[in-house]
């Protein structure tokens, strides 16, 4: 999630570009919540098939903490954010 954050964030023009992360442990639970620009895309990205990570990430947070995650993903103007909840 975090590298996701850089790879399609910093892009193109980088004056406005942003990446903002957190991580909270609480009461057995570990937050991670992140929020990013949505960079520019080249005409090689538009022709590459994309979801492969999070989909591979919704697979294994399936295997591993089935019922006890909640996976957020919005994708709102220009901007990218995620907010995973994990119980330990």
């Amino acid at each position: 999630i975090v590298e996701n954050c850089f790879k399609h964030g910093i892009k193109g023009e980088t004056a406005s570009s942003f990446v903002d992360i957190g991580i909270y442990i609480n009461d057995g639970t570990i937050a991670l919540s992140t929020k990013n620009n949505i960079g520019m895309v080249d005409s090689v990205e538009r022709s590459k098939s994309s979801g492969t990570g999070l989909g591979n990430l919704k697979q294994r947070l399936e295997l591993i903490y089935p019922e006890k995650h909640q996976l957020k993903i919005v994708q709102k103007d220009n901007i990218y954010a995620v907010s995973l909840n994990i119980e330990l």
